[in-house]
């Protein structure tokens, strides 16, 4: 496991939802995918960029 790459996943996701949640309304919602992707890192990638792609659309 490569932890460096993964807390970097990590913060880079961090800003994302950071800056998403400022100028969108659905900031609560990219908040609580930040927190289910913390709480649940045994998440595929792909399960997070679907969510993603869902709370983009949405």
């Amino acid at each position: 496991m490569n932890i460096d790459a993964c807390s970097t996943n990590k913060t880079s996701f961090l800003t994302l939802v950071i800056l998403k949640g400022r100028k969108d309304a659905n900031g609560l919602l990219w908040r609580i995918l930040f927190l289910i992707y913390r709480f649940f890192p045994n998440n595929s990638s792909t399960e997070i960029s679907n969510a993603l792609a869902i709370a983009t659309i949405s």
